[in-house]
């Protein structure tokens, strides 16, 4: 089981099937993911995830945010 509190991260990770297991939320802004998957495949999303186009749009999205505040 591995955990992340990495929204993105976890809806990547839904979205390619991996198996939510449970979650918690440790305050207003912020959740925690557990997620059944062994360390090799977190290590193979973790890449991916990071070379996706969810990572762009994510990137876009906070450049966007930066505008506004």
């Amino acid at each position: 089981m591995k955990i992340t509190t990495d929204l993105w991260f976890a809806a990547y990770l839904s979205l390619q099937g991996v198996e939510l297991t449970e979650y918690e939320k440790l305050n207003t802004r912020k959740v925690q993911f557990k997620f059944n998957i062994s360390e090799e495949e977190w290590a193979a999303h973790k890449l991916a995830f990071f070379n996706s186009e969810i990572t762009k749009f994510r990137q876009a999205q906070e450049r966007l945010r930066d505008l506004l505040y």
